[in-house]
């Protein structure tokens, strides 16, 4: 990988050779996460405007915040504070590639919104999330006590997959019954570039992005397919302004949920756009300037509101951590671990069992099979 980073003029991220937008972040550099995992975070404004808001900035699934320079560009002109982080797993943060759990992107999260409260205390802070960080900013509008949220914006939120790519019930049932025991498994994200966007050179970018990662660990699918389920669930829980915006000819996520959770949720300032024949990147797509404008003139709106200081507002604090109310994955990893190993080894028993049937002569004999893979399976799986 060959990245450079030039401080005698605006920074110019090249990133495996595929050059990005003239950008010139205030700050970079890493910041531990959940569990001391260390993530890429990127901090950008122009200077010498007064700032409207900070923005939180949260990329999709196999990507990283180089495929969003040109939407900051927008975002700065527009006087956002923008904070950003290279999810874990991802980009240029630490940790196993395309690898995370639930709960550690949510707190990541956390740790990224303590630092926009921390950096400008006075401005209100706005959530933007694409695809699977679209999800993820909505999950983390609905678990967090702070109240310092002004609003949360969603593009192409991962809350269903799309029918084209959804796995066959008996996939997931596999994966529900394995994930404890094969987590580290990596699996084909089945994501073709090229429903990525309508526009020329998208996707033959995203192909040449050593960055963009084409495939996802076991644990990782589990985690984000049960976190979006149980986000669209506990819908009803958001009161925090909403834009969600979806494309019509999205191949990835299912715009049908987009508007379940629309519709479910509870907050009395929410707006729904759905772009006719845009693809799953609407801001790599044909009608990313009208994106921008409405993001944009929607903040714009938000902000002009009165910015409630409220004292019984909970503050987010040092090695403070939010932990998810979503109920299935309270279960712990550790009782998932047992269950599975526990139905294995009842399965080989019995296959054991069939076998000695057929094969021993006696009794004593049939009974040793099992036992044999038994004792095979145990120290295996130990």
């Amino acid at each position: 990988m060959q990245t450079t980073f030039e401080d005698d003029q605006p920074a110019k991220l090249k990133i495996m050779s595929v050059p990005t937008v003239d950008i010139s972040p205030v700050e970079r550099r890493y910041i531990c996460g959940v569990n001391s995992c260390k993530l890429f975070y990127q901090r950008f404004h122009r200077p010498g405007l007064t700032h409207k808001c900070s923005l939180l900035l949260i990329h999709g699934f196999g990507e990283h915040v180089g495929r969003f320079y040109h939407v900051i560009l927008e975002l700065i002109d527009a006087r956002c504070d923008v904070h950003t982080i290279d999810l874990r797993g991802h980009g240029l943060s630490g940790g196993p590639r395309s690898d995370g759990n639930f709960d550690d992107f949510i707190n990541d999260i956390s740790i990224l919104h303590r630092i926009a409260l921390t950096s400008a205390p006075k401005l209100p802070v706005f959530l933007y999330g694409q695809s699977m960080g679209g999800m993820l900013v909505l999950a983390y509008a609905l678990l967090d006590k702070t109240q310092r949220i002004r609003g949360v914006i969603a593009t192409s939120p991962w809350l269903r997959l799309s029918r084209l790519v959804q796995p066959k019930w008996w996939k997931i049932a596999l994966l529900k019954l394995g994930w404890p025991l094969f987590q580290e498994f990596l699996l084909s994200s089945n994501v073709d570039p090229c429903s990525l966007s309508s526009v020329d050179g998208v996707a033959s970018a995203a192909i040449n992005d050593r960055l963009v990662l084409p495939y996802i660990t076991v644990r990782m699918a589990f985690q984000i397919i049960s976190g979006a389920q149980n986000t669209l669930k506990h819908a009803s829980i958001l009161t925090t302004p909403l834009l969600l915006i979806h494309g019509s000819s999205d191949q990835l996520t299912d715009g049908n949920a987009t508007l379940e959770f629309a519709d479910a949720a509870s907050s009395s300032d929410k707006t729904v756009r759905i772009y006719q024949g845009a693809f799953h990147e609407i801001h790599n797509d044909i009608d990313r300037s009208q994106l921008f404008t409405e993001v944009n003139e929607w903040v714009d709106i938000r902000c002009s509101s009165q910015f409630s200081t409220d004292d019984n507002h909970e503050e987010l604090s040092p090695g403070r951590t939010l932990v998810s109310r979503m109920d299935d994955l309270n279960v712990s990893l550790a009782r998932r671990k047992w269950a599975a190993r526990l139905a294995f080894l009842v399965l080989f028993y019995l296959a054991g069992l069939g076998m000695a049937r057929r094969k021993a002569p006696n009794v004593r004999a049939a009974l040793a099979w099992p036992i044999r893979l038994f004792y095979l399976t145990i120290s295996t799986l130990y």
